[in-house]
């Protein structure tokens, strides 16, 4: 699979827009079928992950979803983190707008989220949504490094996993 999706949902530049979603997350998911057949329900894993963000968070985000090869998520693996190997997603914080809203991209390589996914025996979907969950997740802060932080993490996931999970 060559996928690399881009996103195309329209986007605001008016700061009033901004002021009215106060910690809200605009994502920018892809709207191409196969992104709407592994992602599942959109409105739900949005909705559960707006209520992530102003749990976290006093600031409007736009976060951009993007589908990637493996072979392009090695490049963005190396280019960026210095280590060649493959990954299932890579977070970049690309700081705030002129209008103040956070801003994120989250490149995720379905290929190898397959191969995750049958390693802990879930679907591809809940593959991805734990990644888009772990990516914003890195945006609000959070991190893994060391084991208590993976721990804290992974509990986090969870529960934004089940919120996804209860409206299935």
């Amino acid at each position: 699979m060559t996928l690399e999706e881009s996103c195309n949902l329209a986007v605001t530049n008016s700061p009033r827009t901004y002021q009215r979603m106060k910690n809200a997350l605009h994502l920018k998911l892809p709207r191409t079928t196969i992104a709407q057949r592994l992602l599942g329900n959109r409105a739900r894993v949005v909705a559960a992950l707006r209520a992530l963000w102003a749990a976290h968070e006093e600031t409007p985000a736009e976060v951009e979803i993007i589908f990637v090869d493996e072979p392009t998520i090695q490049k963005l693996h190396d280019d960026y983190l210095h280590d060649a190997s493959s990954t299932d997603i890579i977070t970049f914080d690309l700081g705030v707008s002129p209008e103040g809203a956070r801003l994120g991209a989250l490149y995720i390589c379905p290929e190898v989220a397959k191969r995750f996914a049958a390693r802990y025996k879930v679907t591809l979907g809940q593959e991805l949504h734990r990644l888009i969950a772990h990516g914003i997740l890195h945006l609000l802060g959070y991190d893994d490094h060391s084991p208590q932080d993976k721990r804290r993490m992974r509990r986090e996931e969870n529960k934004i996993l089940a919120r996804i999970n209860r409206a299935a």
